[in-house]
């Protein structure tokens, strides 16, 4: 169709005289004029006409009573009709109820004249009977005598931003619902600014609503000594962080009394800007309650220390008197025997054949009685241990055991050979290989014992290892049963000197006994270079 376009404008007219030749053929002027003007009409026309049909978005000329006039191919695919199913309607039957009042409203205030653009978003109804959103800008063209021609509609097809926005507002709904309900105080800030709190922080920080604390400055909340920590967390989070992980920190109630919390926070956008959000909760109790905790965790390792220092003593004290008490079995006693025998074998001499008889069996009972203390003396301290160290004692024990039974023991060490360590050091050391040994003797039914000692973690530490391969047994039922005081006593010797100690066994498998005793601490307690 051919649309009516409105008159050329006319040359202004003036009272200056005509030139000779315009005199001469005004017609002819008139008439080239009027040619040119015919032309950039038709140009013109041609230029919107292509506009029209290739933009990128919906465009129609419509009638002042609202029919189309045109449409264009951008247009009928938004909104599923053909070309000239479109000519047969008018806007309002293909607009939404919501803004039909409204968009003739504004068709009316153009026609008035009293705005020259009319924009408005609304719905349109698809063939198929789903909504289009569209942005829709719409001018009124006039005659040269006034009279409204059509409009130029241009119309935008915005569903997917419409509905990414009602997603938007569906999210944003449920978040701020769920932050209502949160026992946690969340709140959001920008530029140092409160924009946002909920019921449960407000009730934190000690503020009658939300609403109370909104426009206030953030750190006004921070407690002083936790405010460089908070004020560097807020710059990383400006400066791009992404997350900033749950921390203690003091925050100061509007009433002045402190408040623990634990908070975090994440960049956040609120109203279109960037922001900050904070979730935090109450922690006081529970800061008490560790407070509380670690006190008496301070009072139990105290008490703990002090017990284990008077099991040391204990230790030292039960090795002075074993000590005492073999010197005195050794050298009292000893003595004492010695010389009764030698009395017993003078007299023998000197008495008759009847009486010498009975003097054999006194002197055969005295021998007997003198190996036994003897015996008993090394069992309680033997004297190598205190004169020649570890290592002699060690083997000496190794030789008096294998003389006693039919087990083979086989011994390897390392890093002993002429080395001293503390008496303590020393002392556990062989307590631990002699009770372990006895444990073997009466226990395992084993024919073979390994015994490994070594300097091991680069000089720091005194391992010991006895394996045998005998019955074996179940070590947490025998230690719940407590009948393992040997395995007990090996077990606080070690712990006592800030040890490990560890039993390995399977019943029908062996046994594997394992100490290890820090060697630093103990030798510089014990006045010892560590060497």
């Amino acid at each position: 169709m051919k649309l009516k376009t409105a008159p050329d404008l006319q040359q202004p007219t003036t009272n200056a005289p005509a030139s000779a030749a315009e005199a001469e053929n005004p017609a002819g002027l008139q008439e080239s004029e009027f040619k040119r003007a015919e032309e950039a009409s038709r140009v013109n026309e041609a230029r919107f006409r292509s506009a029209f049909g290739f933009a990128p978005h919906g465009m129609a000329l419509v009638s002042p009573a609202g029919r189309f006039l045109q449409v264009n191919r951008f247009l009928c695919q938004m909104l599923g009709y053909s070309e000239t199913e479109l000519l047969e309607l008018r806007f309002q039957d293909i607009s939404h109820a919501d803004e039909l009042d409204a968009s003739l409203t504004g068709i009316k205030e153009l026609l008035n004249g009293r705005i020259q653009l009319f924009e408005i978003q609304k719905k349109y109804l698809h063939k198929d009977g789903h909504t289009v959103w569209a942005h829709v800008r719409s001018n009124l063209l006039r005659d040269g005598a006034g009279e409204p021609l059509y409009f130029v509609s241009h119309v935008q097809d915005i569903t997917q931003r419409k509905q990414a926005e009602e997603a938007l507002r569906q999210s944003e709904e449920r978040y701020f619902r769920l932050v209502e309900l949160s026992h946690d105080g969340i709140l959001i800030h920008s530029q140092g600014r409160l924009l946002f709190l909920n019921p449960a922080a407000a009730k934190i920080i000690g503020a009658n609503s939300p609403e109370e604390m909104i426009g206030k400055n953030v750190l006004d909340l921070v407690h002083p000594d936790s405010r460089p920590m908070v004020e560097e967390r807020i710059r990383q989070l400006s400066q791009g962080a992404t997350f900033q992980p749950s921390l203690r920190q003091k925050l100061v109630k509007l009433d002045g009394t402190e408040v623990n919390v634990e908070s975090a926070g994440v960049p956040f956008a609120f109203k279109g800007q960037p922001a900050i959000q904070v979730i935090f909760r109450d922690v006081t109790e529970i800061t008490r309650a560790e407070e509380e905790k670690n006190r008496l965790f301070r009072e139990v390792e105290a008490a703990r220390d002090e017990l284990r220092s008077l099991s040391r003593r204990l230790v030292q004290v039960q090795e002075l008197e074993r000590r005492r008490i073999a010197r005195e079995l050794h050298d009292e006693i000893g003595q004492e025997l010695t010389a009764l025998r030698l009395n017993i074998e003078q007299g023998a001499a000197a008495a008759g054949e009847a009486a010498h008889a009975s003097c054999r069996e006194a002197q055969a009972r005295v021998n007997k009685l003198l190996g036994l203390v003897r015996e008993l003396s090394l069992d309680l301290r033997p004297t190598m241990l205190d004169d020649l160290g570890l290592l002699p004692a060690l083997i000496w024990q190794f030789d008096r055991y294998a003389a006693l039974s039919q087990i083979k023991v086989q011994f390897k060490h390392l890093g002993l050979e002429g080395r001293r360590f503390s008496p303590e050091i020393e002392t556990a050391a062989y307590r631990i290989v002699q009770e372990a040994m006895t444990n073997v003797l009466r226990h395992s039914r084993a024919k073979d014992v390994n015994i490994t000692v070594w300097i091991s973690d680069q000089n720091q530490t005194l391992a010991i290892q006895i394996a045998d391969d005998g019955a074996g047994f179940d070590v947490e039922a025998s230690f719940q049963a407590g009948k393992s005081s040997g395995l007990s006593g090996m077990r606080e010797r070690a712990a006592l000197l800030g040890g490990r100690f560890m039993v390995q066994s399977v019943p029908g498998e062996g046994t594997t006994v394992t100490a290890e005793l820090p060697l630093e601490a103990n030798e510089q307690r014990s006045g010892l270079p560590a060497s």
